[in-house]
């Protein structure tokens, strides 16, 4: 039998459903040291779909202990420590169950037992869900707005459960200002609800052309993101212009992990993603590592820069044999042609590593964290699209 010494970093609570058969538990993987009685009843809320006033927990003797305060809650964590904490147990150590004080029976169920790790994300009862903001392949999307005034992006998925749970596993795992922030998730009728950051300028492809000086600042952000994901052995494998948001205080992160695997190795043979995008590498079946990456965020820049997909056919037989596209250098300062000319080199080797992007001088010279930038750019053309205005490019061009 395997085993393992407990941990206490991290604990399973069980919460307990108001039905013999267990049908429907919610099993929430926690730190210990930083989670609040809040945080217990907040999830509680998600999953019941109702409000609770406390809840109890079972001690050596099988009494139900009450707990309705934060001194409450650490004298239950530390029980369970204590009990715990010598124990060699196999696979995983033994979960806290406990069960919800409420005034009445749950409607939804967690019918396919499934677990989620989440941050603590606000109650249902905390958000108010508006018009769909548009379709992508991972389904519905709808905008959620906090009471307190905070927004969110509210994606009510498909039933596609192994791809779903994957996503949300990498979505906890991320920790960076240019990826989008993930909040939680819960369970509605058989489904997924995750609830994301809610970047109110929508994604970069709809904006048709942007001036060099506006990407720049998109770039280096972009880049950024990327670097942080292949860091933490994350490839995004779907980097594309409307997988790269915005937000009207200039923020860009990316988004968007429904087809990201964690690599247990430095290579990948999965065919996934949006094939216009794919390296010739990737089209052809051959293996592929984060060069493939490269490729793919040189054909967004090149897209973003001209305004239309910069290969005259999306046919992924023809892109492969094709001579890849370029920058013209009248239009486009010296720096900007390099990048995207390197990045899209047929050969996987000659593209840019991580670290030779981060220091390419067209992202050093626009990696300020200067946000004003982007910001103005976007109120401009906000306000274009509320007037019916064409765009205009109000920006001086760049220094050559």
């Amino acid at each position: 039998m395997n085993t393992i010494q407990y941990n206490p970093n991290r604990i399973v609570l069980r919460i307990k459903r108001q039905s013999f058969d267990g049908n429907g538990d919610v099993d929430w993987t926690v730190d210990p040291f930083s989670i609040n009685y809040q945080d217990v009843l907040d999830a509680i809320s998600r999953v019941l779909q109702t409000t609770a006033s406390a809840f109890e927990y079972e001690d050596d003797d099988g009494d139900r202990i009450i707990v309705k305060s934060d001194e409450e809650l650490r004298a239950m964590i530390n029980y369970y420590i204590m009990s715990n904490d010598s124990r060699v147990v196999p696979a995983m150590p033994p979960m806290l169950i406990i069960y919800p004080k409420v005034v009445k029976t749950p409607r939804k169920r967690n019918v396919l037992g499934l677990t989620v790790n989440t941050k603590a994300a606000p109650a249902p009862s905390v958000y108010g869900v508006e018009s769909p903001m548009g379709k992508h392949k991972s389904g519905g999307n709808l905008q959620a707005i906090l009471q307190s005034g905070q927004l969110m992006y509210l994606d009510i998925t498909p039933d596609v459960q192994k791809q779903i749970m994957s996503e949300l596993d990498i979505l906890f795992k991320c920790d960076s200002s240019y990826i989008i922030s993930f909040y939680g998730a819960f369970f509605i009728e058989n489904r997924i609800a995750m609830c994301t950051e809610y970047m109110d300028g929508g994604s970069l492809d709809k904006y048709g052309k942007i001036p060099e000086l506006v990407l720049g600042k998109v770039t280096a952000s972009v880049v950024k993101g990327l670097v942080y994901l292949w860091n933490q052995k994350i490839m995004h494998r779907d980097v594309k212009p409307s997988n790269m948001l915005v937000n009207t205080q200039g923020q860009v992160k990316l988004c968007d992990f429904g087809v990201s695997v964690q690599l247990e190795r430095s290579i990948a043979h999965t065919y996934v993603g949006t094939n216009a995008y794919m390296a010739p590498e990737r089209i052809v079946g051959s293996e592929y590592g984060v060069n493939s990456e490269v490729w793919s965020l040189g054909l967004a820049l090149l897209e973003m820069a001209l305004g239309k997909f910069p290969y005259p056919t999306d046919n992924q037989r023809e892109l492969s044999s094709m001579a890849p596209p370029t920058l013209p250098s009248d239009r486009f300062s010296p720096e900007f042609v390099n990048l995207a000319a390197l990045c899209t080199r047929k050969s996987p080797h000659d593209r840019p590593a991580p670290d030779d992007l981060l220091h390419h001088p067209f992202i050093c010279k626009h990696d300020d964290n200067d946000v004003s930038i982007v910001a103005a750019w976007l109120s401009k053309m906000l306000s274009h699209v509320k007037n019916n205005l064409p765009s205009t490019e109000e920006y001086p061009a760049a220094a050559t």
